[in-house]
């Protein structure tokens, strides 16, 4: 299954199946930039209710709140979990990051660089790729696509916990690429 963002920025998007309809909503107010905290909401679309629109039904799924001197907090209903405690890094270059899902299966985010996609997998032994992201094609090479995540029939049960997930670690992939990217310009530069 195909999970496709409707905008670049993540975390102000919605994300659509295969068939076009809308599955969950993502809002963060606030700039990108700003100093102070800001707190995602993903919410799922009830499609019982109907066509999504102004007025369609959404049921808050998790928030993000994310933080820069202290650790990001996922909250979960009434339930308030640490990332770092959730999501633990999984090596030394904090590349990877590892979680237990409702299932109770063992599911590790490979953060990929520049060229190489977030992927999970299983962390069972078999490095069973079940979900891999595709960032934004602009059609330069190859067919222009948006943004989505594609998923196996395994995780798609558990499609909350993955997105949560996945929302925290294509952020953190980013803002790592930043850093590294900023620090060949500054090596360049002086």
């Amino acid at each position: 299954m195909e999970l496709t963002f409707t905008r670049s920025k993540l975390l102000n998007t919605v994300v659509l199946d295969e068939s076009g309809r809308p599955i969950y909503r993502i809002e963060t107010p606030g700039r990108a930039l700003q100093l102070a905290a800001r707190t995602s909401t993903i919410s799922k679309f009830r499609h019982s209710a109907g066509e999504a629109g102004d007025d369609a039904e959404y049921v808050q799924v998790a928030k993000i709140e994310w933080r820069y001197l202290h650790p990001s907090v996922y909250v979960l209903g009434d339930v308030r979990v640490k990332v770092k405690d959730y999501l633990p890094s999984g090596n030394l270059l904090r590349s990877r990051r590892t979680f237990t899902a409702s299932n109770g299966q063992s599911y590790q985010w490979v953060l990929g660089h520049t060229s190489c996609p977030v992927q999970l997998k299983r962390t069972d032994g078999s490095g069973f790729v079940v979900a891999r992201f595709h960032r934004k094609a602009y059609g330069c090479i190859g067919e222009a696509h948006h943004a989505y995540l594609d998923l196996t029939p395994e995780v798609i049960p558990m499609m909350d916990e993955v997105l949560m997930t996945f929302l925290w670690t294509e952020r953190r992939r980013k803002q790592v690429e930043g850093q590294a990217i900023g620090n060949f310009i500054g090596c360049c530069i002086f």
